[in-house]
């Protein structure tokens, strides 16, 4: 009669170990945008987009994961703010990051778009659409390269209006590494984001008077920068 016991707790010994095995669903090796940034934060917006969670949470931990990660990435000098509200001749608008380097002003978007799925879209087009291998599902998504031009639009106009006009750079920063488009204009990693905010357009530095007139025109009404 024992040798039974010992055969049924086996049993379900192998059971539970497979059924803990199975549960631990395989979703790829999706890497953070910015490499090498960890955080309690990070491992919170993973759990929460594998659960399908509202999908302004995990744009608030998207937008602080790029937070944290552009903090890294500036240097001496830099001027960063985060959630600018900008308005312009009935035109409204919110940067997630601004960012003032002697290369330029840098206005990013950034998305938390699900680890699950694949990314497609270029500059010009209306929408993009996030496909689920999984699920063979394909919704249709907010260009943030268009919604980072627009922000830049406005607050391009605001700036020539205080006399500081100056070409904002628009760019979109993806929390992971999912997007299968070509846009020059997509954030990948903390390489790209530093590279970009400094080098700038045409790789050229601001002359320094704009770079003063335009950090004074910033501070003034946002206030001193968080970097």
């Amino acid at each position: 009669m024992w040798w039974i016991i010992i055969v049924i707790i086996a049993v379900i010994v192998i059971i539970a170990a497979a059924s803990s095995s199975g549960s631990g669903e395989q979703h790829g090796d999706y890497n953070n945008l910015f490499a090498g940034y960890s955080s309690s934060a990070h491992d919170a917006k993973k759990r929460s987009i594998y659960e399908d969670a509202e999908v302004r949470e995990a744009g608030k931990e998207g937008e602080e994961i790029v937070a944290n990660v552009l903090r890294g990435v500036c240097r001496d000098g830099d001027m960063y703010w985060r959630n600018v509200n900008i308005e312009c001749d009935g035109r409204k608008s919110e940067i997630d990051h601004l960012i003032l380097t002697e290369y330029g002003l840098f206005a990013i978007e950034s998305k938390n778009y699900s680890a699950k799925g694949e990314v497609y879209g270029e500059d010009g087009d209306h929408e993009w659409i996030m496909y689920k291998p999984e699920y063979g599902e394909k919704k249709p998504q907010t260009n943030p390269v268009k919604q980072a031009q627009r922000q830049a639009g406005i607050l391009g106009k605001i700036l020539k209006r205080y006399g500081a006009g100056v070409y904002v750079n628009p760019y979109a920063a993806l929390v992971y590494d999912n997007y299968k488009g070509n846009s020059e204009k997509v954030l990948r990693n903390r390489r790209q984001a530093d590279r970009a905010i400094h080098t700038g357009y045409n790789d050229k530095p601001l002359p320094r008077d704009r770079y003063e007139k335009v950090a004074s025109v910033l501070t003034n009404n946002l206030g001193e920068r968080e970097f």
